[in-house]
Formats: C-alpha cells, structure tokens, sequence
C-alpha cells in the first residue's frame, strides 16, 4: 500500500507515509510495526528503566561539533547520559573503552549510538556493521542531512534501529530513540540468558 510511486527523498517518503499511515515513521512502515503518535517518550521510559541506577549511555557520532554537542544536550534533557564522537575510529575507540572494568569499577558499555551517514574516513554505514559485529548490545539510530530511500533500506538491512533526516524533531527522535531502548533492553535480556544457559552447560561439562 506504500509504493505506490518512486520517492527521491527520506523526507518526501516520510510527508508521504505520515499523511497514509496515520503518523507513522518510516522505520514503522518499512518493519509494518504498529508504533502509533502516542509511543512514551523517552523521558519516562528512561526513568522507570534506570530509577536508582546508572544513566543508559548513548554514543553521538558527528563530524560537526556544533552538531554533535546539540545531540548530546537533548539526550541530557531526556536522561539519558552522552559522549560524543567526530569520526568512526573515535566512536569504535570509545565503545571499547566503555567496556572496560576499572579497578575502582567495573565498565559502563553504551546502550544506544547515534550516528551521522556522512563521516569522514569511515562511513556511517561500515561504522554501523562494525557496532553490530562488535557490540551487539547496542542499539544504533543513523542520522543524516542527505538522505534517501536506499540508504535509508541500507541502514535498516545492516541492522540500524531507525534512520532520521537532520535535522530531526524532537518527538520524530523521541520515539526512534524510545524504540532503541526497547531494542537494546531485549538484547541485553538475550545476551545475558545466553551467557547463563552457556555458563550452566559448562558446569554440567565439567560435573560429568
């Protein structure tokens, strides 16, 4: 019921699925999920997931300052906790970093990462499959200033959470970001029944 005609741009696709699809996103209607306008904003999200405990880091990866440091003032607002990133190598530098245990404490990994398409060097895209690879429990949004369909569908088929125009609404990152969430807490759920029921079979190796 979407395709009814080619689109050049995210942004015209996206005008196009909000006036057919009842205000869904493009991620909502390219995954036919059925996120609705009143999806919770992150900021109560946030905080029944985090009450008493540590912020959920999120990762800004931009090449523009300016940029960067605007991103990371929203995430503060909606109580999520940020570093920014310039380049791929920066931000893959920063999510090792934040996986290791410290004498003092242990490491505090990244939930969430939003990254800009368009980064010098490395791509957004290669930094996208690299997050994946390497740290599954991160939950990624790509951002970008040119965007199109393809890359858009690209982005998505390499495991992106959701892909925005720049500059985004707020509400339109609220509920990208509040979808990220929800994927990251069901990785993170997975990830660690994995290590539990991997962790029981090597015992029961061991007994036997």
């Amino acid at each position: 019921f979407l395709w009814i005609r080619p689109f050049d741009t995210v942004e015209e696709l996206r005008l196009t699925l909000q006036e057919q699809s009842m205000g869904l996103t493009l991620t909502e209607s390219l995954h036919h999920l059925l996120d609705r306008a009143d999806t919770p904003g992150v900021r109560s999200f946030v905080r029944a997931m985090t009450q008493g405990e540590q912020k959920l880091r999120v990762l800004v990866v931009d090449d523009d300052p300016v940029v960067a440091q605007s991103l990371a003032e929203f995430m503060r607002e909606e109580n999520l906790e940020p570093t920014t990133a310039h380049s791929a190598a920066e931000a893959l530098q920063a999510l090792r970093e934040a996986e290791v245990d410290h004498a003092d404490r242990p490491g505090v990994p990244f939930a969430l990462a939003v990254c800009d398409v368009a980064l010098p060097g490395t791509g957004g895209i290669e930094l996208l499959r690299s997050i994946i690879k390497e740290h599954p429990g991160v939950a990624v949004v790509m951002l970008t200033g040119y965007g199109t369909v393809e890359s858009a569908v690209e982005s998505l088929r390499h495991g992106a959470i959701d892909f925005l125009s720049k500059p985004a609404a707020d509400r339109e990152l609220r509920v990208s970001l509040g979808r990220a969430i929800r994927h990251h807490t069901l990785i993170a759920e997975n990830l660690s029944l994995r290590k539990k029921l991997d962790d029981r079979y090597s015992l029961q190796t061991i007994a036997g």
